[in-house]
């Protein structure tokens, strides 16, 4: 009985986790803002964001880049959660951040999806057993870029919480 009770805990603390962890920065740190906006549409998913993956501009970017993974994509994001300090997916700067995962599957099938208006995207799912990275921000194609690093992290984190496991591969799609 009690180590039922215990794997209810670290389960509730798991879910609980999902919601709270911190969105941190919204965008890259110490970025410039934008000198050509490229998406120009952001502002339209402050709270409707399932329509960022029909939009014209935004959409086939994310198609070209993702390939056959832009479906777990968006299958990954079924369940998105606003920053806690925030009811807008979409920061001051432009920058719309969406970080959700399939109810239930918390630490095994989410997403983080992060588009500048600038029109560089990047991409971070757990699919299982690894994480797959996008990116068409030169910058970030072959190392991770900062706000998908820390999300990372914090998954790792809150997988370890639950048994000591080691850290999941990360596959970077975009080289």
């Amino acid at each position: 009985m009690n180590k039922k009770i215990e794997k209810l805990s670290v389960l509730v603390i798991i879910a609980a986790s999902c919601f709270a962890l911190p969105f941190a920065s919204f965008g890259q740190a110490n970025k410039p803002p934008c000198a050509t906006v490229r998406f120009h549409n952001l502002n339209r998913y402050k709270r409707n964001w399932s329509g960022v993956f029909r939009d014209k501009e935004v959409a086939s970017v994310l198609r070209r880049l993702l390939k056959s993974d832009y479906r777990l994509l968006i299958s990954s994001l079924k369940s998105v959660s606003y920053p806690e300090d925030s009811l807008s997916l979409v920061d001051r700067t432009g920058v719309l951040t969406l970080r959700g995962f399939v109810p239930g599957l918390g630490t095994i099938m989410e997403a983080m999806l992060v588009v500048e208006p600038c029109g560089n995207i990047y991409v971070g799912i757990l699919d299982g057993d690894r994480f797959l990275y996008f990116s068409n921000d030169e910058e970030y194609i072959e190392r991770l870029s900062p706000v998908i690093e820390e999300w990372r992290t914090g998954i790792e984190q809150l997988r370890s919480q639950l048994e000591k496991r080691p850290e999941l591969p990360v596959v970077f799609k975009s080289k």
